[in-house]
């Protein structure tokens, strides 16, 4: 990529870059981050946001067109699944690029999970192989999306919350969904506050002892596979997820097996929010009254296998863009690599 590479580390999602670029106008931002580039004689602009899985603007040509005229080429990092994204068919911008990392998410935990000592992603495996099931499922919800509103509701339709354990902060979002069986109050779940550094990120998912964590993705518009269901693959625990139609046919896609001793996956494919919803309850229904720990061991081999492809995939960057990861080595002196960056390099050294 060469060596002239400014990397931008604002506030702001990506779209920041975008219209810092779009507004332009050399005449009138002379102290503009785009201005400096330009004197620096940069040659690349660099933004990591691999939290992000889609950028949608209506004006990318006439970004482009400013990038041209300026010499510059921007360079997104994101954690796109190429298939769902909507510039994957688009006519290639010469001035614009995206690289994908549609597994970041395991990499990142990896490479926490190597960095810190005070939690450890092989003890937590153990503590969830060995510990007797006591609650069918955990859910944790932050933002209070539309789905996630959705999800609650048909739960309290099915009298499943009795069944298991979840979080409801309501944080952020505004909305507006007008609740006929949840109470949509505000519940935190207690957990051990003396818990250091990173190990908190992890007890969440293994409160109450459950059988299943029952994820929300973060959004139900586009597959995005984000922390959420890489934390129960890298631990080996049960784990149906709420997303866009087709999710869990793309983990399969990615070498990951799905427990269809245990669940109906035939959900996944419905085309409304409402029937993968209803989908799912109905899962969690007819497991509702059996033996967990029964259910547990008869996955209990897939999950150990879809933990060990979790790190492999993590260790190996399988499904990280080999361009991306020569654009890090090659610029690394130029870029600050933080949880981001460094979470593609040396995690087993």
């Amino acid at each position: 990529m060469g060596k002239s590479v400014h990397q931008y580390i604002g506030q702001g999602s990506p779209d920041t870059i975008l219209e810092m670029i779009l507004e332009y106008d050399e005449s009138s931002c002379s102290n503009s981050f785009i201005h400096n580039v330009i004197l620096d004689g940069g040659e690349y602009i660099y933004m990591e946001n691999l939290q992000e899985r889609e950028i949608n603007h209506e004006n990318f040509e006439e970004i482009n067109n400013k990038l041209v005229r300026y010499n510059l080429t921007l360079i997104f990092a994101l954690s796109f699944y190429k298939k769902q994204s909507s510039w994957y068919n688009r006519k290639e911008l010469s001035n614009i690029k995206f690289f994908d990392s549609p597994l970041y998410f395991l990499n990142f935990l990896v490479y926490k999970h190597y960095e810190n000592k005070n939690y450890n992603i092989d003890n937590v495996s153990k503590n969830i192989s060995n510990n007797s099931k006591s609650s069918l499922f955990i859910n944790l919800n932050n933002k209070p999306h539309d789905f996630r509103c959705e999800m609650m509701d048909t739960l309290s339709k099915y009298d499943l919350l009795s069944y298991g354990n979840y979080s409801w902060l309501m944080d952020g979002d505004v909305y507006d969904y007008e609740f006929k069986y949840f109470d949509n109050k505000y519940k935190k779940l207690t957990i051990d506050s003396k818990q250091e550094g990173w190990s908190w990120y992890w007890h969440d998912i293994t409160y109450g002892n459950p059988l299943i964590n029952l994820v929300t993705e973060s959004d139900d518009e586009i597959i995005g596979i984000s922390e959420k269901t890489c934390k129960p693959l890298l631990v080996g625990q049960p784990f149906i997820t709420y997303s866009y139609k087709g999710f869990h046919k793309t983990l399969e896609e990615f070498g990951f097996e799905l427990y269809d001793e245990i669940f109906d996956y035939s959900f996944d494919s419905k085309e409304t929010r409402t029937e993968r919803i209803i989908g799912i309850c109905e899962n969690l229904d007819r497991l509702k009254d059996k033996d967990y720990n029964k259910l547990y061991d008869l996955i209990s081999n897939k999950l150990e296998r879809n933990r060990q492809t979790a790190l492999n995939i993590a260790k190996t960057n399988k499904f990280t863009n080999p361009e991306y990861l020569e654009f890090l080595n090659n610029n690394s002196h130029d870029l600050e690599l933080d949880k981001t960056g460094h979470a593609f390099f040396n995690l087993y050294n």
